[in-house]
């Protein structure tokens, strides 16, 4: 969504209905109701498969995206993609993938 039309709606307090919100990217999908308890828990279901030290770092980036000039978020990335690649779930990955089983990540 483009700051013209952030601040419109912030601005003036129209109600956006659900395609108009998928439209401008407020949300990422609209389900009809009847389907939203099982489509939040397949997705809670796929965040819950997997590796949860993947997904902190993959938030804080983001968190952070908007603050950070490109050197700065080059420099996060490195740092998060370094960790990551230490850590016991990227090993449990990578046998899982050649294994041709689902992963077990721990969070360790």
């Amino acid at each position: 969504m483009g700051a013209a039309r952030a601040a419109e709606i912030a601005l003036l307090g129209d109600a956006v209905g659900a395609s108009d919100a998928l439209r401008v990217g407020l949300v990422s999908r609209v389900v009809p109701a009847a389907e939203l308890n099982a489509e939040a828990a397949a997705l809670a279901g796929r965040l819950a498969d997997l590796a949860p030290g993947a997904v902190a770092a993959t938030k804080r980036l983001l968190a952070g995206a908007f603050e950070r000039d490109l050197d700065a978020a080059l420099e996060a990335e490195a740092e998060a993609q370094a960790g990551a690649g230490s850590h016991p779930d990227h090993a449990e990955g990578l046998a899982a993938f050649i294994e041709k089983r689902p992963p077990r990540f721990r969070g360790e």
